[in-house]
């Protein structure tokens, strides 16, 4: 992690040399490989990135966008997380650009900033949608109006399709009128925890 110590933008954590090209590394092969490491690492062959529902879906805001695989937690997945803490570092401290599509949520992350339903809008537009029109739509419901039009337990969907109880027995605790803004806030927790390591 030494070779991730520096501070300038002409500084390298590694030299690289392409074979049968006879480049110098005075700075262009080195960006050459630092775009082609984020490429790999944003086509699905490294396991650490998953696309955002916005990007799987095309819909929406930030449809470029990565978040962090929640699958990707053996060993070696969490010494890919390593390597790539150290590459964003080392783009930080030395202002060179290491062009990773991370949606914003996952700066926001990393900055330990709360999430709120904005935020799920910018990585998943449909669920979003939905969470505001049940919250919108229900308040112009009686109780047994809401109930009755609206069939929804205390589960959700996550970015990687797994379906998941927000409470112990949440896929049998029913949405209600007086329960949908608890039901929102662990939509929203849980979505923004799913790719906590």
């Amino acid at each position: 992690m030494a070779n991730f110590r520096h501070h300038g933008t002409d500084d390298h954590c590694y030299k690289i040399k392409f074979l049968g090209e006879g480049s110098i590394d005075a700075g262009g092969p080195f960006r050459d490989s630092i775009v082609n490491v984020v490429a790999e690492m944003e086509s699905g062959l490294v396991p650490i990135f998953i696309k955002t529902p916005n990007n799987k879906n095309d819909h929406g805001t930030n449809r470029d966008c990565f978040i962090l695989n929640p699958d990707s937690t053996s060993p070696s997945h969490l010494e890919m997380f390593k390597y790539l803490g150290a590459f964003i570092a080392f783009g930080i401290m030395t202002k060179a650009p290491v062009p990773l599509s991370l949606a914003p949520t996952v700066w926001k992350q990393i900055l330990g900033e709360r999430m709120t339903l904005a935020d799920l809008e910018s990585i998943d537009a449909y669920s979003s949608q939905v969470l505001t029109d049940m919250q919108n739509y229900g308040a112009a419901l009686s109780d047994e109006d809401f109930e009755a039009s609206i069939d929804q337990n205390f589960t959700t969907v996550l970015s990687n399709g797994c379906e998941v109880a927000l409470v112990p027995g949440g896929e049998y605790k029913k949405v209600k009128k007086t329960n949908i803004n608890e039901f929102i806030g662990l939509v929203v927790k849980a979505r923004f925890d799913e790719s906590r390591l």
